[in-house]
This record gives structure tokens, sequence and C-alpha cells, in this order.
């Protein structure tokens, strides 16, 4: 891996902003990784359990054994891009998009060997799984956006206005 980096503004709180992420790759002669040889998933916890994801770039692959969305990045020009967001619209709380990043290797005829697969930092997804520690370790993290303050109360509305005085009695005579 070469370069990672969301390319996308932090999602908002509430709302289904779409969270992209694009990860570069080099050949071993330094050359632009062209996709046709290789293959990048990501594992994204999107920081609530429960949510459905929804691709507008990649391709869902299930979840990891943490509950955590997989995809199949797409390649597109120098890069591989997953964009995605939750159906639900993500978790109102705030938090943080966490995605670990996943590369595998073909050979000339398009097969793939243990040896050829690389969890950055670790992955909790299938077959990176039991390649690594087992655990998800994410490479990205992005935080959510919180949801605006709500408009200040208006100020409280001023007593009622005291009765008038009675006139003052007359002197006692």
């Amino acid at each position: 891996v070469t370069s990672y980096n969301i390319t996308s503004a932090a999602p908002a709180a509430g709302s289904t902003d779409a969270f992209e992420v694009r990860v570069g790759l080099t050949t071993d002669e330094n050359d632009v990784d062209d996709g046709s040889q290789t293959l990048v998933r990501m594992e994204l916890d999107p920081g609530a359990a429960s949510l459905t994801p929804v691709y507008e770039v990649g391709v869902g692959d299930g979840l990891s054994r943490e509950s955590y969305w997989v995809a199949n990045a797409s390649y597109s020009g120098s890069s591989f891009i997953v964009r995605v967001y939750p159906a639900e619209g993500w978790p109102e709380r705030g938090g943080t998009v966490r995605v670990a990043v996943m590369v595998e290797t073909l050979d000339a005829f398009g097969a793939s060997a243990r040896d050829r697969r690389l969890a950055y930092l670790g992955s909790s997804a299938e077959p990176y799984f039991s390649l690594e520690s087992g655990s998800f370790s994410p490479l990205l993290t992005q935080g959510f956006v919180g949801l605006p303050a709500p408009p200040p109360s208006p100020p409280p509305s001023p007593p009622p206005a005291l009765p008038p005085a009675p006139p003052p009695s007359p002197p006692p005579s």
C-alpha cells in the first residue's frame, strides 16, 4: 500500500452521507498497480451494530467475525475505492468509522495463495482472520460530525404587570 486516505468529508451523525476510502498500490517495479492482478477488500466498523450498508462504489461481501461490513473495492484510475453509507443513517451519538485494508495478489493464472494475502494491521474477515492475529485493527479512522446544537430556548416571558395601586385614601377629619 503506497497511499490510503478517506476522500469524503466526515459523515454527519444521523445522515446518509457517503463515506469513501481510496487505496493506492504500486508494483514491485514502483509502477502504479493497474488492478489487473490485485484484489483489495476493506472491513469497515460503522460505529454501531446492526446497520445495513448501501454501497455506491465497491461490492458488499457480508460481515466479518466482529460483525463489521466487508467490501470488495472497485478499481478506478489508480485507486481501489469503497463508498458506502448505512441505510438507517450514521449513528446519532457520533463516534468513528474504522477501516481495515486487506490486499490479495493473483498470479498470471488468476490464482491466489496464503502468501499472497495481507491484512494491514489486522482483520477479523476471512481468510485474513486466520492469517493474522485474528482481530480487527484499523488502518484508517474518521470521526463523525456531530449534529448541530439545538437552537437556544427563548428567554422567559416577563412576569405579568401588577394591577395599579388604589388611589390614596383621604386624610381622616
